[in-house]
């Protein structure tokens, strides 16, 4: 049996090696932007894998809003290994001018080494301003951004 995403296949039966879910602080902070360009948000999980073989799945539901009715927002995610990035997986986008839980934003990636990474989701939209997170003071709470990140074996 298997899993069939848009970035790949995730065969089963796998072995859970690890689930991480972040602390507080790294999803409560609200984000915003009005670059039609990728950027980064505060929402963000870091997970030290156990194999290099494994496969890091991701998956995360976020509040987002645009204040142009005739926008998208798009969003994607960002990987950070020793200092070096990369961005992978699919864009996905949403229509703007309504406040929405952003549909799970999966991401699944080899990662070749057991170094600590940081999986970082990336936003951008335009026209308009974009809004990742509920609220502009959330402290003590999840903001509605949650995320988790699950090691498979490989």
């Amino acid at each position: 049996m298997a899993i069939n995403f848009p970035e790949g296949t995730l065969d089963l039966p796998t072995k859970i090696l690890q689930v991480k879910f972040p602390s507080v602080d790294d999803v409560r902070h609200r984000t915003t932007t009005t670059s039609g360009s990728y950027v980064d948000t505060n929402v963000k999980i870091d997970i030290t894998p156990k194999s290099s073989s494994s496969t890091i799945l991701l998956i995360s539901s976020c509040s987002v809003h645009n204040n142009a009715g005739n926008s998208y927002l798009y969003h994607r995610w960002k990987r950070t290994v020793s200092g070096s990035s990369a961005t992978f997986g699919p864009d996905a986008a949403v229509h703007g001018n309504l406040w929405l839980m952003m549909p799970q934003v999966t991401g699944i990636d080899v990662v070749n080494n057991t170094a600590s990474h940081e999986f970082r989701l990336q936003h951008k939209g335009s026209p308009g301003t974009n809004y990742i997170g509920w609220s502009s003071n959330a402290p003590g709470t999840f903001n509605f951004n949650y995320i988790c990140a699950l090691e498979c074996e490989g």
